[in-house]
């Protein structure tokens, strides 16, 4: 199979699996993770603001330690998940597609989302500390 075809085939699967992703109601998660992190950030923030340093630091440590990871995991595991529920994963791993672009098309979605969803989580916690 041609270089093109790889990564016209590897586009299409990292569209659909970012779309489902971000459009599931598993995103719940990610709205509660927000919800805790401009509640923290605000009450911070409503507190002396001679700690600014301390709170910046618990923001950093709060998301890539505690919630960037458990959010990685919960996708991954439910997106694996689903896909052998409806047997969709047989057709992606037995088509005419190479593995490790299919595998790295899996990889490319989740990283795309958590960027996406940690980046709305960073920028609304640091918003709500004013």
């Amino acid at each position: 199979m041609d270089g093109l075809g790889n990564l016209t085939k590897m586009m299409a699967l990292t569209k659909y699996l970012t779309r489902k992703i971000l459009f599931n109601k598993r995103i719940i998660i990610a709205f509660l993770i927000l919800l805790t992190v401009i509640g923290i950030m605000g009450y911070a923030g409503a507190q002396n603001t001679d700690k600014i340093n301390t709170v910046s630091n618990l923001l950093v440590m709060m998301i890539d330690m505690l919630f960037m990871p458990a959010f990685f995991l919960i996708n991954v595991c439910s997106l694996i998940r689903d896909e052998i529920e409806d047997k969709s994963i047989i057709h992606v791993l037995t088509s005419p597609f190479d593995r490790i672009f299919a595998y790295f098309s899996y990889y490319v979605s989740l990283v795309i989302c958590l960027c996406l969803i940690l980046a709305v989580i960073t920028s609304l916690g640091f918003i709500s500390f004013f």
